[in-house]
């Protein structure tokens, strides 16, 4: 399986929200199932090299198998609120304009994003 993560910009004015999209493509010669539920995926905004915001923090975490055929890709996109919510459900809150990355996994797999601004 290959991974990609990107936004859909690389830089956001005050007040727009960055569209995050996480595709995947199997690479091997046979079908295969992915989890893309909140437990196995996760897209991860980093502020100096550490988690700001994680998609998987303060959601429910059902399974979400999804079939993969060879060579068709698959895709997962989140619209991102520019808030962090690494320090718990409670305490969300707007992050400061400056620069970020983005960095997404799918189970063992793992893919960065490069890097983005926010004004």
């Amino acid at each position: 399986m290959a991974l990609r993560v990107t936004s859909d910009a690389t830089s956001y004015p005050a007040g727009v929200q960055p569209t995050l999209t996480l595709s995947l493509v199997d690479v091997g010669s046979k079908p295969c199932v992915v989890d893309l539920g909140p437990t196995a995926t996760s897209i991860t905004v980093l502020s100096a090299g550490k988690p700001a915001w994680t998609s998987s923090n303060c959601v429910d975490k059902p399974a979400r198998p999804v079939n993969l055929t060879p060579s068709a890709a698959q895709e997962l996109k989140l619209g991102w609120d520019r808030t962090t919510n690494t320090g718990g459900c409670s305490s969300v809150k707007a992050l400061p304009p400056g620069q970020y990355e983005l960095l997404a996994s799918v189970g063992h797999a793992v893919a960065y994003g490069g890097a983005f601004s926010l004004a």
